[in-house]
């Protein structure tokens, strides 16, 4: 799978963990808001550090999609097991997780190169 088509389904993905996350921690997201932003986050009141960096996870992934974006090379195969083995780890934990979505996308990508290889004798 070209890191360009990757980089699509992962902004799906992330989309949906941003919109998700403010649905579910609309109360804590407000209250950082409403405490005027600055120094919010802490150990004091964990459920809206948790809020938070909930929220921010969605910073590395933004930086991941633009990076791959307009790439027309495979995705790496190492990246796709990391990707696949970290995913599982944290559903593994999380059950309840979207992380399965991530599974899902690099075994369907690892798939696709292994046909592609396939296809073209590699």
């Amino acid at each position: 799978m070209k890191q360009s088509i990757f980089a699509k389904w992962l902004l799906a993905i992330t989309c949906t963990h941003f919109l998700l996350g403010t649905l579910i921690f609309k109360q804590q997201l407000l209250s950082m808001i409403e405490s005027g932003w600055w120094n919010t986050v802490g150990p004091d009141n964990i459920h809206v550090a948790l809020a938070a960096w909930f929220m921010l996870f969605t910073f590395p992934l933004g930086l991941l999609i633009a990076n791959m974006w307009s790439q027309q090379t495979p995705v790496k195969k190492k990246f796709l097991y990391m990707a696949l083995f970290g995913s599982i780890i944290i559903g593994l934990t999380m059950p309840a997780s979207g992380v399965w979505s991530l599974t899902l996308l690099s075994v369907v990508a690892l798939l696709s190169q292994k046909q592609q290889q396939a296809e073209y004798g590699h």
